[in-house]
């Protein structure tokens, strides 16, 4: 589904959720902003890839993806994961998301893709579902507050 000001009103409450289930209490001074602007380009430049999930017409979750060149391996293209929510009691639906975004994100031409997850929330043990499917963990990130 490209971004629009109509997915954005119907993901503005999931998204704000799904901010403070996994990022609430982390860096404090790190607010949720979301820059539709740059969504709005990224999905211009082809770059963003977005999929709903909706019941009878309804929103109940999203996967998202930053497409790009890999730097590293010239004429490589892979995929960062955005942000990945469903709503609490689908969870066959975020089996799906998942399922459709590889499908979409190989008709694009992407090769490699970087699934993640956080260590809070829902998702917190998720990477035996990325490993089920052929991921291989390959590095941990941290989060440090550099500014004011």
């Amino acid at each position: 589904e490209p971004w629009s000001d109509k997915l954005w009103a119907d993901t503005q409450v999931a998204a704000k959720s799904h901010f403070e289930e996994v990022d609430g209490g982390v860096e404090s001074k790190r607010k949720f902003d979301l820059d539709t602007n740059l969504m709005k380009y990224l999905d211009e430049t082809r770059s963003l890839l977005i999929v709903t999930a909706r019941l009878n017409g309804q929103f109940i979750g999203y996967f998202t993806w930053q497409m790009m060149p890999d730097v590293e391996s010239a004429g490589l293209l892979i995929a960062q994961q955005g942000a990945w929510y469903v709503n609490p009691g689908h969870p066959r639906s975020a089996v799906k998301l998942f399922d459709k975004s590889v499908e979409e994100l190989k008709s694009r031409g992407i090769k490699c893709i970087f699934p993640h997850h956080r260590t809070q929330g829902r998702g917190m043990n998720i990477g035996k579902f990325f490993e089920r499917r052929g991921a291989k963990l390959i590095q941990h990130t941290y989060s440090l507050w550099i500014g004011e």
